[in-house]
């Protein structure tokens, strides 16, 4: 069980060491981790990092502290659900328009295909493994780096 003293440790805890980064302005957590709605080895974990062309190298040591601070915290986010980027990097315009488009109102059919979503999406563990074999396999061949093309993504 984490206690909210804990989640709320974790969440200042991300939030200091991200804004620490220079093309990081600030961390913002939303959804179920503000309220008590929030289940440990349940919940996904909702964060917005704002920035400015924040780089792939930087977006990468982001992931993994979510992966250091989620031991940590004993949070048990491997065995959620993960239906969209965690975080989502929302350095640019572009991204931060598409991401106020996405959040706006959902139709009826849009509730479906979510709680669909959530129910068969990967769990954190499963999408780190795939991020893990996809860095261990472009290690070894001289082809274009698969993580950076889903830095420009993510």
């Amino acid at each position: 069980m984490v206690s909210e003293t804990d989640l709320n440790d974790f969440m200042n805890e991300f939030k200091e060491k991200v804004e620490k980064y220079s093309s990081v302005d600030n961390v913002e957590f939303f959804g179920s981790i503000k309220t008590s709605d929030w289940k440990v080895g349940k919940s996904d974990i909702d964060i917005k990092v704002f920035g400015n062309n924040i780089p792939g190298k930087t977006k990468r040591k982001i992931r993994q502290l979510l992966r250091v601070l989620n031991k940590k915290y004993n949070l048990k986010l491997g065995k959620a659900r993960c239906c969209h980027p965690t975080p989502f990097f929302l350095d640019s315009p572009q991204r931060r328009q598409g991401f106020n488009q996405m959040m706006k109102g959902h139709s009826p059919v849009v509730q479906i295909a979510r709680q669909v979503l959530k129910e068969n999406a990967p769990t954190y563990e499963e999408v780190w493994q795939m991020e893990e074999n996809v860095k261990k396999s472009e290690e070894g061949y001289p082809i274009p780096k698969l993580s950076k093309l889903f830095d420009k993504f993510s």
